[in-house]
């Protein structure tokens, strides 16, 4: 079994984050100009409440169709690439790749055919000419979700294969289409620029990501490599990671349901409060996810527990020592930053009031939200993708019964409270599970050891 030192692991684990972190961080302040350019152009109000809605059901499918396959397909990917060589990780690679565009084509007309009827549901208070426009929106932006699942699928291979930079320049992407398309025409064509500009970003970032997959010889093009024991360990793998998806992505669904049935413009609220905190989870969580999950994938995959066990402490440790010290500055000048960035334009200081609250709450989450996510990539390396399906379970439910509690007390800002609540709860399950795992599989390597060959 090969070997690697543990501090050329942590070594590589931080040079990867500290690679791809700067890139991400420019590509937030790409972002953040055109957040501050839509909240300056349209304010909080009907445009913006509609955009979101309509955006809400196919990033859901998005994170369902192409999150799920990406989560299952690293670990057999590297195990692939470990055991059997690069023809074998490919071949893996293509029979995914059409699975996950079939799904995601299947999805797309299949929501097509749906949004008259799950639009009212998700925004029952919404009036007739409001939902016609989501509705509009929502036709508009339905190729993101093939551009998106490729993009993904391709941007895992580059990870793996350690070409972090080249997956993080693509990103910018994502925040240069739309602000482009708003700043260009969307005095002319309202909030259908903001629309069409998410649509070239997706398009733009799928195109980088190719010819990155492209340069290292993977071909981009998929065929067909039978339905062998390789593409089912992959789809064993799918099948609990898209429940757990499922469920989880219930929960942006039932905020902004419950958000629309608030006064007008609180969709749009909760969007821009959730702004800051978007960024530093961005960050924090792709720059985690990149260097983390095939680094962890190949320690498994070689049994080197007390390597995990030691990589888990140093980063669990400095991940939630970090976020905790952001989590108390952001609430301390949580007002002065929604007004620097947002109070321009028809964003009033009333809205301002309203979003700093919202934001304030949002962000005691980070801590938790963090760290939780090096849990949860263990366990998806592990291949233990059910147990993550079960703290979905558990973090909708909470999420519901938080929302409608906080929410009558507190309004808006009650449903961030009940989100912060979730990951406070789903990083102290994740955590104990890992814990537990962990401690296990070092016991029985010491016993396999003291008992000899």
């Amino acid at each position: 079994m090969n070997k690697i030192p543990l501090k050329s692991v942590n070594r590589r684990i931080l040079g990867a984050m500290v690679t791809v972190t700067p890139i991400l961080l420019l590509g937030k302040v790409v972002s953040g100009s055109k957040d501050i350019l839509v909240a300056a152009r349209f304010g909080v109000g009907d445009e913006v409440d509609a955009f979101l809605v309509a955006f809400l059901l196919p990033s859901f499918i998005i994170n369902l169709v192409s999150g799920s396959f990406n989560a299952a397909l690293i670990p057999v990917y590297v195990h692939e690439r470990e055991s059997r060589g690069d023809k074998s990780a490919y071949e893996v690679l293509s029979s995914t790749t059409i699975c996950t565009l079939a799904s995601l084509a299947l999805a797309s007309g299949l929501l097509i055919l749906a949004a008259p009827f799950a639009l009212p549901l998700v925004a029952s208070r919404f009036s007739a000419s409001k939902l016609a426009l989501a509705s509009h929106l929502l036709l508009l932006l339905i190729p993101a979700l093939v551009l998106n699942g490729l993009s993904t699928l391709w941007g895992a291979v580059l990870n793996a294969h350690d070409r972090f930079l080249v997956r993080a320049l693509a990103s910018l992407a994502i925040g240069i289409g739309p602000l482009i398309c708003v700043a260009a025409f969307g005095l002319s064509w309202g909030i259908s620029a903001l629309a069409l500009g998410t649509v070239a970003g997706f398009a733009l970032e799928a195109a980088i990501v190719g010819a990155g997959v492209r340069a290292l010889g993977v071909p981009l093009w998929p065929q067909w490599h039978r339905f062998d024991e390789r593409l089912r360990r992959v789809l064993t793998q799918f099948a609990p990671m898209f429940m757990g998806s499922l469920v989880m992505g219930l929960n942006p669904i039932v905020d902004q349901s419950m958000a629309a049935a608030l006064s007008p413009g609180s969709v749009a609220a909760i969007g821009y409060g959730g702004k800051a905190v978007a960024v530093i989870l961005s960050l924090g969580a792709v720059a985690i996810s990149t260097a983390v999950l095939p680094h962890f994938s190949t320690m498994v995959a070689r049994n080197q527990w007390a390597g995990i066990r030691s990589t888990m402490r140093v980063y669990s440790g400095l991940v939630f020592g970090l976020s905790l010290a952001a989590t108390g500055l952001g609430v301390f000048f949580s007002p002065q930053l929604v007004q620097l960035v947002f109070q321009h334009g028809r964003f009033t200081p009333q809205d301002a009031r309203l979003v700093s609250s919202i934001q304030a709450f949002y962000l005691l989450q980070l801590p938790f939200h963090l760290t939780s996510l090096l849990f949860v990539r263990l366990i998806s390396a592990m291949g233990r993708n059910q147990v993550l399906m079960w703290i979905s379970v558990l973090n909708v439910i909470t999420n519901t019964a938080g929302n409608y509690a906080f929410a009558h007390y507190l309004g808006v800002p009650g449903i961030a409270l009940s989100t912060s609540l979730v990951f406070v709860l789903s990083s102290l399950a994740s955590g104990t599970y890992v814990a537990l795992q962990i401690t296990r599989a070092c016991h029985d390597i010491q016993n396999h050891v003291a008992s000899g060959p």
